[in-house]
């Protein structure tokens, strides 16, 4: 993207005077002969025009542009589309814009005026503020017109309703109910690919199919896939920790959640373990059936502790170390779960953001991390309710370590636990000296 250039009267907290005003990808420059200001969108917390000025609140800042002449909408609206570039970015958005439009959109009690752009796989609420929203089709599960009014109801419990839309009404509904068909069929060969044996998945069963990424309890799933979800769970990494889950938690409540790799990875990840392999070995080695099948999938398991406010997430993927990770939870466990697949999807399945202190998210290495938190309530909570992560030094220790976190405490135990290990991320009481995830000392 080429910078932009304007010139205008600035007012902030730095001075006031004319100054040269240049949009970038993702700050906006304020410069004169002899300063040179910058305004991060990360730090950018609302963007308003008003009697031909543009206002912009930023953390502690408050920048007031003025004197732009004819140019000052168009000022805006640049400056707007560069912001919300930048809030796509940090959303994890995939895919070119199918349809643009902008409306009045009202959820979770607030009424904003915001673009709105549809994409395969989601629709992006782009305010000028930091109450941007995107909304997985995955998780759609009621799209109806009323009068002018469009509304979205989420399994999660999320509303919108989308208003002043013009003409553009019918096109926005069009184009999200061909989004949600095109996904409807992907699921539907998914749950194919998973089970062979069925020709049409809707066709032998009236329970719900599994969602490509999105966890799922057992009950919920038809007998044989359920089965076939518990086969590739046994085949992965993730085989010996999967066997000692079931002694600490109910196997009913254990949700599996299984997403499938490109040819691409899948190579990627063969190639390197033939690698391993042959660096370990005086001879050739070759993958079994087993292990080459292992590399195609994705898996993770939530699960809850018996008779505990905790959580337990395991992660298993084929290029990476196996994880853990403990959450609490304050209401029902289906709750959590929900809350969990709605994290984990808007992270695309990255777990960093969980563990990072509030110290880190803030700095400039995590702006993206920090806007996409910020817009996305899901994550906010399950931040306030991460514990901490287990180490796989060996499954005896893994198991301590679990039980260890599973014992549950009480609430001022936990507003006691502001510090994070530096190594693990496990989150630390006030008294602690040593990690109980990873044994650090803690200093």
């Amino acid at each position: 993207m080429k910078d932009s250039f304007y010139t205008g009267y600035c007012e902030s907290h730095a001075g006031s005077g004319e100054a040269r005003l240049i949009i970038g990808e993702r700050e906006l420059f304020i410069e004169t002969p002899f300063t040179r200001d910058v305004y991060t969108f990360a730090d950018m917390e609302a963007i308003t025009l008003s009697d031909y000025s543009v206002q912009i609140k930023a953390d502690s800042r408050f920048l007031s542009v003025s004197r732009l002449g004819n140019a000052c909408e168009w000022f805006y609206r640049e400056l707007i589309q560069a912001y919300n570039q930048c809030v796509i970015r940090a959303l994890l958005v995939d895919g070119q814009p199918l349809l643009k439009t902008s409306g009045q959109c009202r959820y979770e009690g607030m009424v904003r005026g915001a673009d709105i752009h549809v994409y395969p796989d989601c629709l992006c609420v782009l305010p000028p503020d930091i109450t941007s929203r995107r909304i997985p089709f995955v998780f759609l599960n009621e799209l109806k017109r009323i009068s002018y009014t469009l509304c979205l109801s989420l399994t999660t419990g999320e509303q919108y309703e989308f208003s002043m839309l013009g003409r553009d009404l019918d096109p926005l509904y069009r184009s999200i109910t061909d989004q949600l068909h095109i996904l409807k069929d992907k699921n539907r060969n998914f749950n194919r690919m998973l089970d062979h044996s069925v020709a049409d998945p809707e066709q032998h069963s009236a329970k719900t199919l599994l969602q490509e990424g999105v966890a799922a309890l057992p009950v919920s799933l038809p007998d044989n896939l359920a089965g076939i979800l518990d086969g590739k769970v046994r085949n992965s990494k993730m085989s010996g920790t999967y066997a000692l889950l079931g002694g600490m938690v109910d196997p009913v409540q254990m949700a599996t959640g299984i997403k499938g790799l490109t040819d691409q990875e899948v190579e990627s990840v063969k190639e390197k373990m033939l690698a391993e392999l042959a660096d370990s070995a005086a001879e050739d080695c070759e993958l079994t059936a087993e292990q080459e099948e292992s590399l195609h999938w994705m898996i993770w398991v939530i699960a809850p502790g018996r008779n505990s406010d905790r959580v337990i997430v395991e992660f298993c993927f084929p290029q990476e170390d196996a994880a853990t990770y403990l959450f609490s939870f304050d209401h029902t466990y289906e709750s959590m779960l929900m809350l969990l697949n709605r994290g984990l999807e808007a992270t695309k399945l990255g777990r960093e953001v969980f563990s990072l202190s509030e110290q880190q998210l803030n700095s400039a290495a995590y702006a993206d991390a920090r806007m996409l938190v910020v817009r996305t309530p899901a994550l906010q909570s399950l931040r306030r309710q991460y514990i901490g992560r287990v180490i796989h030094h060996s499954l005896s220790s893994w198991q301590k370590g679990v039980e260890a976190h599973l014992t549950k405490t009480s609430s001022a135990d936990e507003t006691g636990a502001s510090r994070f290990c530096v190594t693990c991320g496990a989150r630390l009481g006030e008294q602690v000296r040593f990690c109980p995830s990873c044994g650090r000392q803690v200093r």
